[in-house]
């Protein structure tokens, strides 16, 4: 039998089957019931000698399926996903996994995802500081306890570090505000607030002056969220 004559076959088999379709699957139906143990044992044959090709058959069938029912199985997903609590959970755990199984193998990518979007999202991320502060307040101020005990040496650096430009930033007129400065201070320490430096006496981009008129009260996860990225009138 020719290519050609094969092809005429396979389309008249078609053209029946769509004619016919009940009765084709009522055929198979039967033939299946009284022939099962045979076709199974047969089935199981052709998979082991053929593994390669039926996990290749499967991939494909399993991708068209999806393809066909793509909106159906993410409305589905959703739903169990809402209401199985062990199966969120499931899910859950699957994402942190391979979320960080990524990051083990492209760590720099996902450093400098994390950094373009922090530039890109100033706001989210200080919203994102203020919520986490108050959250775990009591956790931050414990750590935070503890990382100052264990680093007296970079406290007193960066301690002294601040206190030179302070000095830098200091004006000849200082002297004149320097009673209502110190008030401020103590006034600021006696209610709770920080004394911020409205615009920054440290940035790349600006260097304020430690003046009366720069001075603001802030409470104190205000002004850890705002540190020295903002400022009036800022480009």
């Amino acid at each position: 039998m020719t290519e050609e004559q094969k092809e005429k076959a396979r389309q008249r088999a078609r053209k029946w089957y769509a004619e016919n379709k009940k009765r084709a699957l009522a055929n198979t139906k039967k033939y299946y019931e009284e022939n099962k143990e045979e076709i199974l044992i047969k089935i199981k044959e052709y998979k082991e000698k053929n593994k390669e090709r039926v996990a290749e058959w499967g991939k494909a069938r399993g991708k068209r399926y999806r393809e066909r029912h793509k909106e159906e199985l993410k409305l589905r997903a959703k739903k169990r996903f809402k209401e199985d609590e062990a199966y969120r959970e499931r899910r859950l755990r699957q994402a942190r996994e391979s979320l960080a199984r990524r990051r083990a193998k492209n760590p720099e990518y996902f450093k400098q995802q994390l950094l373009d979007w922090k530039k890109n999202n100033p706001e989210k991320v200080k919203q994102h500081m203020r919520d986490a502060y108050q959250k775990n307040n009591k956790d931050v101020k414990k750590r935070l306890k503890i990382w100052l005990k264990e680093n007296k040496d970079k406290v007193r650096q960066y301690r002294a570090e601040y206190k030179a430009r302070r000095s830098q930033a200091t004006p000849k007129w200082y002297e004149q505000e320097r009673c209502k400065i110190e008030a401020l201070y103590q006034k600021a320490q006696e209610f709770g607030f920080d004394v911020d430096h409205i615009v920054p006496i440290r940035s790349k981009k600006v260097c304020g002056l430690h003046t009366w008129a720069n001075l603001q009260l802030l409470a104190p996860d205000i002004n850890r969220a705002k540190s020295n990225r903002t400022w009036p009138d800022m480009p």
